[in-house]
């Protein structure tokens, strides 16, 4: 038997922290009050678009950096300017480094939540 549901009048919302059991709330649900079972907070929300966005950015620049210098290395090394191709190379491996940690950053944030 399912504990008494706190009486609201029909048309009012009932927050469903006030009803401890889904089959309550679908139970007040049928009866005519409704029930609320998210908020949204817009500034979060906004926040997470930014964010979002703005890794997307990144880890893009940092995937275009690494490839840009892999190539310009090779050319670089192939006409025989060779510190030039030294320093393509080290872009490359810093981006690939950058855009590898910006990887293994959004799994590990990913899988904590």
């Amino acid at each position: 038997m399912l504990p008494p549901v706190p009486s609201v009048p029909v048309g009012e919302v009932l927050f469903a922290s006030a009803i401890p059991d889904l089959q309550e709330a679908a139970a007040e649900c049928r009866r005519g009050v409704r029930a609320v079972i998210a908020a949204t907070d817009f500034g979060q929300v906004g926040e997470m678009i930014a964010v979002s966005i703005g890794a997307g950015v990144v880890v893009s620049l940092a995937f275009a950096l690494c490839l840009t210098g892999a190539v310009r290395a090779g050319e670089a090394r192939r006409s025989g300017a060779h510190a030039a191709s030294l320093a393509w190379g080290t872009l490359m491996v810093v981006s690939l480094a950058a855009f590898l940690g910006l990887c293994v950053l959004g799994i590990a944030f990913i899988t904590k939540k």
